[in-house]
């Protein structure tokens, strides 16, 4: 569960992936149906939408009602912004920054693709977790003073190169 003013008027709502409860605590928003997600991370990822969007992974996998492994969606309205179809398998991890210096708004990107995705849900690089030119999937941090994000996993913290389409190790702890 994480909270954020999504409707503008002042006061949190409570997001949890695939629903949004109002700042009153009893209002429902908006609901996607997609099932229990395993992350969500909430912030203005994609520039040309007005407001805030919110990305989320799901682990319902098995569930008929879930259609995506990953989605991005309004955070106000819950309108689905683009997803990719889901997998079979748990899409346990999954995460959204701004990693890329050639894309506008945030990169995302979740365990059961094999694809780092533009804010739009565009594949702009091959990725696969656990592969040598690929991080897993857990946390980000500014890390480096630039204006883009680094990803911290374990014990070591890396940057995406936007010209080699890799992951660079920038320390381990």
């Amino acid at each position: 569960l994480q909270s954020a003013d999504v409707d503008g008027d002042g006061f949190d709502e409570i997001v949890a992936g695939s629903a949004v409860l109002d700042h009153d605590g009893t209002t429902v928003l908006w609901r996607s149906g997609e099932g229990h997600g395993d992350a969500v991370h909430i912030g203005d990822f994609a520039w040309d939408n007005p407001g805030m969007e919110i990305y989320s992974v799901m682990e319902d996998w098995e569930q008929s009602n879930v259609h995506y492994a990953q989605d991005m969606r309004d955070a106000k309205t819950g309108t689905l912004l683009w997803g990719t179809p889901k997998a079979q398998k748990d899409c346990g991890r999954g995460l959204c920054a701004d990693f890329d210096d050639q894309h506008d708004g945030a990169e995302s990107m979740c365990a059961a693709s094999t694809s780092l995705f533009d804010s739009k849900g565009n594949a702009i690089s091959d990725w696969q977790a656990g592969s040598t030119t690929s991080s897993a999937i857990n946390y980000r941090i500014y890390w480096d003073g630039d204006l883009y994000d680094e990803y911290h996993d374990r014990q070591h913290i890396d940057k995406w190169n936007s010209t080699s389409k890799s992951w660079e190790r920038q320390t381990t702890l």
